[in-house]
């Protein structure tokens, strides 16, 4: 899942540093990082782990090159609706896996899923406000965080507790 961030994080610096000369580019940059993330963490998280799942690590790849080979010919205006409708089932989606993991009682789970549906909010609100907005900046930053407890959680902790357990094995 964590390397579903390179998408936006790619996207982002690009559009920082495309903003002093193509502002409404940027924006096309940072909506369209956002939606592949929220898009690629939901799918991830609902493959498992199977063997499909390493068939999937180069995706981000290919969609960083293929977003910047087409964000000059996109047209943001005849995608609204589609971008609409892609969110609109993301919201549906995360609701559905909030609520499935809050009475299924995992805890991990209900944090990247609620932390997904803020995302999905947030884009929502970006989407119909037609500009970055400080609520959407600040459901996004909620979201973000979300999504990083679960990843402390759950790969980093067990990275940590690994590695002490081979240091304390190795000093024996």
């Amino acid at each position: 899942m964590g390397l579903n961030f390179i998408v936006p994080l790619t996207l982002n610096i690009s559009a920082f540093l495309l903003a002093p000369y193509h502002k409404s580019e940027t924006e096309k940059l940072l909506l369209l990082g956002h939606l592949i993330l929220i898009v690629l963490n939901t799918v991830v998280l609902l493959l498992r782990e199977t063997e499909t799942l390493k068939l999937y690590y180069p995706v981000p790849f290919f969609l960083i090159g293929f977003i910047f080979l087409y964000a000059g010919t996109f047209d943001y205006n005849s995608c609204f609706m589609t971008f609409l409708i892609m969110n609109a089932i993301l919201l549906l989606t995360d609701v559905f896996m909030v609520f499935y993991s809050f009475f299924s009682r995992n805890k991990n789970a209900f944090t990247v899923y609620f932390g997904l549906f803020i995302m999905s909010t947030s884009t929502g609100v970006w989407l119909f406000a037609g500009l970055i907005t400080y609520p959407a900046v600040i459901l996004m930053i909620c979201g973000f965080i979300l999504c990083g407890i679960y990843l402390c959680r759950n790969s980093l902790n067990h990275l940590y507790n690994e590695y002490t357990k081979t240091k304390k094995n190795s000093g024996k």
